[in-house]
């Protein structure tokens, strides 16, 4: 091949490659598609027994996922600004760090069975962090800077174990899935696993970047980290399995994991679709028109589920 002739076949390589990179890096966003809208506003969503759940003001908001019924459930003394609610042993549960309380509802009857008292630390801007499961209700308590996970019997709100954390785990999340519990060390950039049959860490796997929220899900621990960054954990060995990166620099966002999916979101667009199989960012969308979108994220009875200037149900993306 003469000198020239080579030079165009490599120009015109050139060209498709960077052509091709492009047009993958400029795809536009798809828009989302708004199934239902509730004007109430709030944050830290979570899917259960049939029903969504979120707290607005003093009141925890129950969503029907069959007809969108909306139920307003009292929590007198209930003050913070960010309550996290989760569901797990039976019922919903809900944490409010001014209080310093955990409240247990008990879905049948919409009903405070249950008034936990716990050490959460007292900032206005960050949630109580709590998680259920494995027999227990777990939340992390202390200082900012000196902190430990407890564990509380379900039925009576007893003390059961207090787990000193190698690293504070402010505003988390808690995830008990795969017969452990998982807690992420935010100054160390760590995820802890603790055994709940013994109430000690036994693994502490080293993560990429700081932590901002975990989920759970498709086999895995996934992580959703500052900067965009995403991490997974095999949920069994507790080995890094992939990092995805989605081109964001935010120190905010939450992440759910469902529908054969994992979903994050970061400050440039409203939703980010992460396919599992491959460990890959697959596609991005807008928000509707009109809606501003948050950082709150739930997946729960076919629906993505976004908070914002109101509570949003979604289409779930193909």
């Amino acid at each position: 091949m003469t000198p020239d002739r080579a030079r165009l076949v490599v120009g015109l390589l050139m060209a498709f490659l960077w052509g091709t990179s492009f047009a993958a890096a400029e795809e536009p966003p798809r828009q989302l598609r708004v199934e239902a809208e509730f004007p109430p506003r709030g944050d830290y969503m979570c899917v259960g027994f049939g029903s969504f759940w979120m707290m607005s003001d003093q009141k925890l908001m129950r969503i029907a996922l069959a007809d969108n019924a909306v139920t307003e459930i009292p929590l007198n003394g209930a003050t913070g600004r960010w309550r996290r609610t989760v569901v797990g042993e039976g019922a919903v549960w809900v944490a409010d760090n001014l209080s310093q309380t955990i409240y247990k509802i008990d879905p049948t009857t919409n009903l405070v069975v249950l008034a936990i008292p716990a050490a959460f630390p007292v900032d206005n801007e960050a949630a109580g962090e709590i998680g259920a499961g494995a027999g227990a209700v777990w939340a992390v308590t202390g200082s900012e800077t000196d902190q430990v996970l407890r564990r509380y019997s379900p039925q009576t709100g007893e003390e059961q174990a207090a787990i000193p954390l190698p690293s504070p785990s402010r505003d988390r999340g808690i995830v008990v899935d795969f017969g452990s519990v998982w807690v992420a060390g935010m100054r160390d950039e760590e995820l802890y696993r603790v055994d709940p049959a013994t109430d000690q860490i036994t693994a502490t796997i080293e993560l990429h970047a700081r932590p901002v929220t975990l989920a759970s899900g498709e086999g895995s621990v996934w992580v959703r980290e500052r900067g965009g960054i995403v991490q997974r954990i095999d949920g069994g060995s507790g080995k890094l399995l992939a990092t995805v990166e989605t081109e964001s620099v935010d120190r905010y966002g939450e992440i759910a994991v469902g529908g054969g999916f994992v979903w994050t979101n970061n400050n440039k667009v409203a939703l980010l679709q992460i396919d599992p199989q491959t460990n890959s960012l697959r596609s991005r969308f807008d928000a509707p028109a009109g809606a501003f979108i948050g950082y709150t994220i739930a997946y729960g009875g076919g629906s993505l589920w976004l908070g914002g200037s109101a509570v949003f149900r979604i289409k779930p993306p193909e």
